[in-house]
C-alpha cells in the first residue's frame, strides 16, 4: 500500500505520470508488484489499486535520467524530492485502476481496525491483501487487475 497525493494520483490515471518515484522503498521487492492506492488527505481513502513493474533503484541522477528519457513533465519537482538521498526508485506503471467509489478511512478501518494509513508506503501480507481484496470487489471499476 502507498500514500500519494490526489494530483499525483490523476497523474498515474491519465498516464501522464509513468513512473512513481520514491526515496525509499522495499528493498527485497524485485519483480512486478499490486498496490493498493491509499490517497491522503483530505480525501483520506483508498482510490484505486496500480500495478507496477520491477522497481528500479538507482543513484538520483540515474533516477533523474529515466524520468528525461520517459519525457516526464516534472523533472524539477522529482529533483527536489529526492535531494539529499544517494539512491531512489522509479516504479513504472504498468496498469491503473480507479475505484468507481473510493473507500473511506472508516470503511477501511471496518475490515481493519487500528488501521493507519502508511508515511509512505507498507507492504500487505498475502492474506491481508486477500481480505481487502474480498472487500474492495464493491468498489472496483469495471476493468480489473489479477
Amino acid at each position: 500500500m502507498i500514500s500519494l497525493k490526489e494530483e499525483y494520483f490523476k497523474r498515474i490515471l491519465d498516464g501522464t505520470k509513468p513512473f512513481e518515484f520514491r526515496r525509499i522503498f522495499a528493498k527485497s521487492l524485485d519483480e512486478p508488484f499490486l498496490c493498493v492506492i491509499y490517497v491522503s488527505s483530505p480525501i483520506q481513502a483508498i482510490r484505486g489499486i496500480v500495478q507496477f513493474d520491477k522497481p528500479i533503484r538507482g543513484s538520483i541522477e540515474d533516477i533523474i535520467n529515466l524520468a528525461k528519457r520517459s519525457d516526464y513533465p516534472f523533472i524539477e519537482g522529482v529533483r527536489k524530492y529526492l535531494e539529499g538521498k544517494d539512491t531512489a526508485y522509479a516504479l513504472p506503471i504498468k496498469e491503473s485502476i480507479e475505484f468507481k467509489k473510493p473507500i473511506t478511512l472508516k470503511g477501511i478501518q471496518k475490515v481493519y481496525p487500528g488501521f493507519r494509513p502508511p508515511q509512505s508506503f507498507y507492504c500487505l501480507e498475502n492474506q491481508q491483501f486477500l481480505k481487502l481484496k474480498e472487500h474492495l470487489r464493491e468498489y472496483e471499476s469495471h476493468n480489473e487487475i489479477n
